[in-house]
């Protein structure tokens, strides 16, 4: 009977458990300490001799929650209450000799110990007693450490909760210092700083998911709320608001833009460019309910109006100078994501919306997101413009659109309608070249769209290039008297185009031309190193200027990054292309021209011309044919020229690793500057494992193709070296 209902209380006290934890995670502290109170006081119909164990489980199970509801509200007389409690339970036991079996943290989950202890710390840095704070610590990680040696035998993802927690605790001991003085005015500087006596909060919380990462925004709310630090607060509120609302826990979010805006209101005027970032996110989370209405007036007064428009010309003054830096911030985000939501809600559309952009980008004319937008925006409208054509949606009474009808009529294919509207519809020719020309420009001031604008860009270009113009070519010369005389220098040649619509297209073209032939020469060489690929692709581009432009940006990369771009750019001078192999010879021939110019030594321009015999000896691999499917082949040693002083050593290995940028996504400002100048560090892995030497043999596959495999070794590391050390890769 004893044991039933043991087992059936048990039960309630895990139900009851998983309760106060989300009421814990919803923010609902009051409502966990009145549940904790009933909970720990009702009576239940069982035998006396069960009341310790009732007792003890309802201190394991119950009052932990409590704990962290009681330091999360400050509640100090509380706090200090819940915590005697609990010793007055742990002295019952150690009386009745039941605290081998009963110890008050012994059978405690992670997080039931992590509350306990945090609570103890709290209240050590509220009365201000380093010693408390260092006991609660230690005895918290040595509970820990326990349940850690456990989880940690299993997964990563198993132990990082617990790793996570150490290093909350890690964070309550950095505070202890400033927490336990009178005066805790360096606590928010100290907070932000990257710097050698830093803690760097905002960085450390940059590569955790929003599950991960509230157990440390609720530590630090406390010690925000200790050291008074009111506006740490509403950054920490904030933090808290955004990542509930990218993961659409409105229920949280909302309450906690609420004490985000109370907590930057207490703290002073000088936040008030922090108070309208609260209000931005307030109006996102009003948009994702469908109240876009209330949300646009949130994010955009009237007084966003006139500095679009240009009437309040001091205000545009006012946030182009640099001490308005994050003023000017702050309204490109508000306009921009008014914007968004008005093309969504179809509250603007067309030609409000490209209105509108070009007044924000003449406003933020260096910022990449803005440019961005608009050239995404624009591009988005020239394919919906060409489907509605397609479908039929136009105006057929009017002479152009009659014959446009009698074009699309004759065309097999949509890409053939797609062609004929391209080259007649005006509007496609305008936001077509406001496509190319704004994507060039936010390439040229940053690469955080890189993957999303540099293709599209590339795409647009050679497509409209690649579409035909008919012309008629005439040879004009020049006449004395009545003996007409030729002369070969003077001799020009005039193109009559066979329509209107040639002419029109043809002047498309060479603004676009133009326009990107400019671009290449702005974008970064980085940027362009992430479309290696497509650029080769289209080298022998039908049109010649583009030709010459794709040839001009292959060479601008392999002379930024010779030993990288050269494995791309190889092949090109084995191409069966005469076309493609000519212009791959070019490349090098000057990359390495332009090298030996512009830097003091030769390497790199002898690394580029020497490397034809390391690809010549990877080809006559590739091309033999005589040895048998699963037999193996003798490679012939490297032979580079003396003089150049190039070894195989100086080559980076064509692995993925070595070849792939490593472009971060979250910059600060400095580095944001040195990126929209052109000044970019560490794009590639700083070390990259070189080649010493090959295999002495290489190995044929058993398929069809007979494909081969070489081994390169690591420099310092010894030929044949058993279970694969010292190897950089297999070369296939």
């Amino acid at each position: 009977m004893g044991e039933t209902v043991v087992k059936n209380m048990r039960s309630k006290q895990l139900l009851e458990k998983g309760l106060l934890r989300s009421l814990l995670h919803l923010g609902q502290l009051e409502s966990v300490l009145n549940q904790v109170g009933g909970m720990m006081n009702r009576k239940e119909e069982s035998e006396v001799e069960l009341s310790i164990e009732r007792r003890f489980c309802g201190v394991k199970e119950y009052l932990p929650n409590a704990v962290e509801a009681a330091w999360r509200l400050q509640k100090w007389p509380l706090l200090t209450e819940l915590l005697e409690k609990q010793d007055q339970i742990e002295e019952e036991n150690l009386k009745k000799g039941n605290l081998k079996k009963h110890r008050s943290e012994e059978g405690m989950d992670p997080e039931s110990k992590f509350q306990i202890g945090v609570g103890r710390a709290m209240l050590g840095l509220h009365e201000m007693k380093k010693e408390k704070v260092k006991i609660a610590l230690d005895k918290t990680r040595i509970g820990l450490m326990e349940d850690m040696s456990n989880v940690a035998r299993e997964s990563y993802s198993r132990s990082l909760d617990v790793l996570l927690k150490f290093h909350c605790l890690h964070e309550i001991e950095q505070s202890t210092e400033i927490l336990c003085k009178k005066d805790k005015t360096g606590f928010l500087e100290t907070s932000q700083s990257c710097g050698k006596d830093g803690w760097d909060w905002s960085g450390r919380l940059s590569n955790l998911g929003r599950g991960d990462s509230d157990g440390i925004i609720t530590v630090r709310l406390a010690l925000a709320k200790l050291a008074n630090a009111k506006a740490l607060e509403g950054d920490l509120w904030l933090t808290a608001a955004k990542r509930a609302r990218k993961s659409h826990h409105f229920h949280i979010a909302e309450p906690a833009l609420s004490r985000s805006l109370a907590a930057y209101s207490i703290a002073g005027e000088n936040f008030n460019d922090d108070t309208s970032k609260v209000m931005l996110q307030i109006a996102k989370v009003k948009h994702v309910q469908k109240k876009t209405s209330d949300a646009l007036m949130i994010i955009e007064p009237r007084s966003a109006d006139r500095i679009l428009s240009g009437s309040d010309k001091r205000e545009v003054q006012k946030l182009k100078k640099d001490h308005y830096l994050d003023s000017l911030e702050d309204f490109e985000n508000r306009t921009l994501c008014a914007t968004r939501w008005m093309v969504e809600s179809n509250l603007k559309f067309g030609a409000g919306i490209v209105k509108r952009f070009k007044q924000i980008v003449n406003i933020c004319k260096t910022s990449e997101k803005t440019n961005f937008y608009f050239a995404r925006y624009c591009d988005g409208l020239v394919e919906s413009r060409i489907a509605s054509m397609i479908a039929g949606d136009y105006d057929k009474k009017t002479s152009k659109g009659r014959e446009l009808t009698e074009e699309l009529e004759e065309c097999s294919t949509e890409d053939d309608k797609r062609v004929q509207i391209m080259k007649r519809d005006p509007e496609c020719h305008r936001y077509i070249n406001f496509a190319l020309k704004y994507y060039g420009i936010a390439l040229a001031h940053g690469d955080k769209h890189m993957y999303q604008a540099l293709p599209r860009m590339l795409t647009m270009w050679f497509e409209v290039t690649s579409i035909p113009v008919s012309v008629e070519e005439s040879q004009l010369s020049r006449s004395r008297g009545k003996k007409q005389v030729h002369y070969s220098k003077r001799q020009t040649t005039e193109k009559t185009y066979t329509s209107d619509v040639d002419r029109v297209w043809a002047e498309c073209i060479t603004s676009v031309t133009k326009m990107m032939s400019a671009h290449g020469r702005s974008i970064p060489e980085h940027i362009f190193y992430s479309a290696l690929p497509q650029l080769i692709s289209r080298i022998a581009h039908p049109h010649a200027d583009t030709q010459t432009t794709t040839v001009k940006i292959l060479k601008k990369v392999l002379v930024a990054y010779p030993r990288q771009a050269m494995w791309g750019l190889a092949w090109l001078r084995y191409s069966h292309s005469s076309t493609r192999k000519s212009y791959g010879e070019e490349i090098f021939r000057e990359a390495a021209s332009t090298l030996r110019r512009t830097t003091d030594n030769d390497h790199a321009s002898n690394l580029l011309m020497e490397s034809i015999v390391l690809f010549k000896m990877l080809k006559s691999i590739a091309d033999n044919d005589r040895v048998s499917q699963g037999k193996t082949f003798a490679l012939s040693p490297l032979r580079f020229n003396s003089n150049s002083k190039i070894t195989l050593q100086d080559f980076v290995p064509p692995v993925q690793a070595a070849l792939s940028m490593n472009v971060t996504q979250r910059m600060n400002r400095s580095e944001k500057q040195k990126r929209q100048k052109g000044v970019v560090a560490e794009v590639f892995p700083q070390y990259v494992p070189r080649m010493e030497s090959f295999s002495e043999k290489g190995t044929v596959f058993n398929t069809k193709a007979k494909p081969k495999k070489i081994t390169a070794y690591a420099v310092g590391q010894r030929r044949g070296r058993r279970g694969g050390e010292g190897r950089v890769g297999e070369i296939h």
